[in-house]
C-alpha cells in the first residue's frame, strides 16, 4: 500500500489516501490497476479505463454503453 494526492471527480484533491495495486476484468481482459480507497459513497471509475472506447450516454434511462472504438 502507497499513499498519495490523487484528483477525483467529486471531490477536490485528496491527500493521504491509501492505494492498492490489484487486478480487474474489464472489456473480457484481466488488467492491473490501481485501488483508491476513498471516502466517496460512489464508486469511481478511473478515465484511464475508456481509452480506446465509445462511451454512449442515454440520460432518460441512465444507460451508459461502452464500445471498442473500430
Amino acid at each position: 500500500m502507497i499513499k498519495g494526492e490523487i484528483s477525483v471527480s467529486d471531490s477536490p484533491i485528496i491527500e493521504d489516501e491509501p492505494v492498492f495495486s490489484g487486478m480487474m476484468e474489464w472489456d473480457g481482459e484481466i488488467v492491473k490497476t490501481r485501488i483508491v480507497l476513498t471516502k466517496s459513497v460512489d464508486a469511481l471509475l478511473g478515465t484511464a479505463l475508456l481509452r480506446g472506447m465509445e462511451v454512449g450516454l442515454n440520460y432518460s434511462t441512465s444507460e451508459v454503453v461502452l464500445k471498442k472504438e473500430e
